[in-house]
C-alpha cells in the first residue's frame, strides 16, 4: 500500500518529546511512507532545513485572514451536540477562531502533491505517536471503511503512552461524544480521496469551514454518506 506522511501547521520546537524525537518515531512507524511538510510563510524561517531540503515534499501559503467566525457566522450547522450551545452563547470564540486554518492548510498542501496514494497520514508537527501502538489495522480500517481518527481525553481513556486504543462506539449515537459529528484530529488516517482540497477551499470562499473536530468531520466524513469515520480514543496525543 503506498503511503504519505502529511505534517502541516506550525512547528514548535519546545515541545516534550521534541519534535526530532516525533519525526523518529513517524519513520519508524510508517518506513515506507513519503513524508511532505507544510507549514505558513510568515513561519517558515521557524522550520529547521532538514524539512525544507526538498522542494517537492515542503510547501508554504500564507497565513489565511479570516472575515467569519468559524462556528458564530456559519451557515450550516453541526449535528454534534456542543454546537449549538458553542454557536448560540458565543462559547470559546477566540480560542475557536483559527480553528479551521490547520484544516484550510492542510488543503493547500494537497494542492501541491503531485503524486497519488493509497493511504494518507496527517499529523501536526508537535503530534506524538505511543510507540507501543501498531497503526496497520488503522491503516486498512481508513482504506476499507473511512477515515479514522486519533487524539486523547484528559485523565480519560488510554494515555497515548499506554499501548491502549479505544475505538468510540458508533452504537451509542450520543449526540455528545467524541464520534457523532466529531472526527478526533491529533492524527487521521485517511483514504487520499476522501479529502477534496477544492471543497475546503470553497467552504472557506463560503465563509462556512467549521473549526477543529467539527471541521475534520465535515470535509472527511459528511460529504461521503456521513458517519463514514472512526474516532479514537489513545494512539496519539499533541505534545506540549
Amino acid at each position: 500500500m503506498k503511503l504519505a506522511v502529511c505534517m502541516n501547521g506550525l512547528f514548535r520546537n519546545h515541545v516534550k518529546p521534541h519534535v526530532g524525537v516525533l519525526h523518529k518515531r513517524f519513520h519508524e512507524k510508517f518506513p515506507t511512507a513519503d513524508f511532505y511538510y507544510h507549514t505558513w510563510t510568515e513561519f517558515e524561517n521557524t522550520v529547521p532545513a532538514q524539512y525544507k531540503m526538498n522542494q517537492d515534499y515542503f510547501f508554504t501559503d500564507p497565513e489565511p485572514k479570516l472575515k467569519y467566525h468559524p462556528i458564530s457566522d456559519s451557515k450550516t450547522n453541526c449535528k454534534h451536540g456542543k454546537w449549538h450551545p458553542y454557536k448560540s452563547g458565543n462559547l470559546m470564540r477566540h480560542k475557536t477562531q483559527n480553528g479551521s486554518k490547520q484544516i484550510l492548510g492542510y488543503a493547500m498542501m494537497h494542492k501541491n502533491i503531485q503524486k497519488e496514494y493509497d493511504v494518507v497520514i496527517r499529523a501536526r508537527w508537535d503530534t506524538a505517536l505511543d510507540e507501543q501502538v501498531d497503526f496497520t489495522p488503522y491503516i486498512e480500517m481508513a482504506y476499507e471503511e473511512g477515515p479514522v481518527g486519533f487524539s486523547i481525553r484528559g485523565k480519560r481513556g488510554p494515555s497515548g503512552k499506554d499501548g491502549k486504543v479505544k475505538i468510540v462506539e458508533k452504537t451509542d449515537y450520543d449526540p455528545m461524544d467524541d464520534w457523532f459529528g466529531y472526527l478526533q484530529d491529533a492524527l487521521i488516517i485517511h483514504k487520499q480521496e476522501h479529502f477534496d482540497p477544492d471543497y475546503v477551499l470553497q467552504l472557506h470562499k463560503d465563509e462556512n469551514l467549521w473549526p477543529a473536530e467539527w471541521g475534520w468531520y465535515q470535509v472527511m466524513s459528511l460529504p461521503y454518506g456521513d458517519d463514514i469515520h472512526t474516532s479514537c480514543h489513545g494512539g496519539a496525543y499533541i505534545a506540549r
